[in-house]
Order: structure tokens, then sequence, then C-alpha cells
């Protein structure tokens, strides 16, 4: 009985939101983003991936024959592959850093010709 009637009362005492009440009156009840939490999703996306790429490695351990310019060699699949995408990786960022100066280079020109027609 005494359980009945404290469900009662504390159906009593809770309030439900007016939809009718406005919205920046409730934003104080909003969940925000934090660094912290970016930090977290980051960190198991970069787990994930990390863990996928081990078992990757470990599935693809059999030897290949590899012939580059003048060098011949054998190397486990996984090996000669991960090996292609970090010389694929490397040529984008290099290809991306000179297109960065060449912006900078551009930006601090058009700034000289700006100051120098003031």
């Amino acid at each position: 009985m005494n359980e009945q009637n404290n469900l009662a009362s504390n159906n009593q005492s809770a309030q439900p939101v007016d939809p009718s009440q406005n919205i920046e009156e409730r934003a104080d009840h909003r969940i925000t983003r934090t660094g912290a939490s970016d930090v977290l999703v980051a960190l198991s996306a970069f787990f994930i991936i990390l863990l996928l790429i081990v078992v990757f490695i470990f599935q693809n351990m059999s030897p290949v024959q590899v012939s580059f310019l003048w060098m011949h060699g054998n190397l486990p699949l996984a090996l000669a592959m991960l090996l292609s995408v970090i010389s694929g990786a490397l040529l984008m960022a290099l290809a991306a850093g000179a297109r960065v100066l060449q912006l900078r280079h551009a930006a601090s020109r058009h700034r000289r010709e700006e100051i120098n027609h003031a």
C-alpha cells in the first residue's frame, strides 16, 4: 500500500515539459559536445581501424616477389601493400604541400599588390 502511495505522489510531483514553452527557455537542458567526447570518438575510430589493419596483416603473411627498378626481393604481401600505401600517401602529401606553398605565394603577392595600389 505504501508503494502505491509513493508512486502516486511521485507521479503528481513530476511536471511535464510544456511544448509551447520557448526553445530558449529549454536550451539549458541540452547536452553539449565537448573536446573530450570528440577525442574519445577519434580514438575509438583509430583503434577500430588499427585492429582491422592488424587482422589484414596476419591474414596476408604469404611471401610475394617484389621488383622495383633494379631491386628485387621477397616480402610478405601485407608488408608490400603497406609500403605501397605509405609511398602513395607521401606522394599525396608532397603534392598537397606544393599546392599550399603555391597558394601562399599567390596570396602574399596579392596582398603586396593591394598595399601598393592603396
